[in-house]
């Protein structure tokens, strides 16, 4: 008995004269892909390449001065005499101050995000009684105005 070959020949066609949907390569799921690449071990990286040659070329300069807190928008200023050898920059910038001043905005989110953070630890130590509403009560923000 003869056998039956059949061919199936696959061809992009577009309904519309437009081709950017076919053209834009969606990737509906890139968890998948991912998995593919660690299945046939993509990513244990041994047969990857090595450059040749590679040239860099810097300049560094160590902190003479520094400014607390935010600049004024093209506004010269001359900050305090920075010293490495006494205090480290760290300890100079978390002595910034994190509360908004009243009245103004300039660091209400960071204070606001920080603050949360500190109830979500808050609510995890094992005390006597929750805190977190007397802290809430102690430090509220200044109501905002219209400005």
């Amino acid at each position: 008995m003869p056998s039956i070959t059949t061919w199936m020949r696959l061809e992009p066609r577009s309904r519309n004269a437009d081709m950017n949907a076919g053209l834009q390569a969606r990737i509906y799921d890139p968890l998948w892909l991912l998995a593919r690449q660690w299945q046939v071990g993509e990513f244990q990286g041994e047969d990857n390449g090595s450059p040749a040659s590679a040239r860099w070329h810097g300049e560094s300069s160590r902190f003479t001065r520094y400014y607390p807190g935010t600049l004024a928008d093209k506004t010269p200023v001359e900050g305090q005499v920075f010293d490495s050898n006494t205090v480290p920059l760290e300890t100079l910038v978390e002595r910034e101050r994190v509360r908004p001043e009243p009245g103004k905005l300039e660091k209400l989110r960071f204070a606001a995000e920080a603050g949360q953070q500190f109830l979500r630890i808050l609510g995890q130590q094992s005390t006597s009684r929750d805190y977190r509403d007397a802290f809430r009560s102690k430090y509220l923000f200044t109501p905002l105005t219209t400005d």
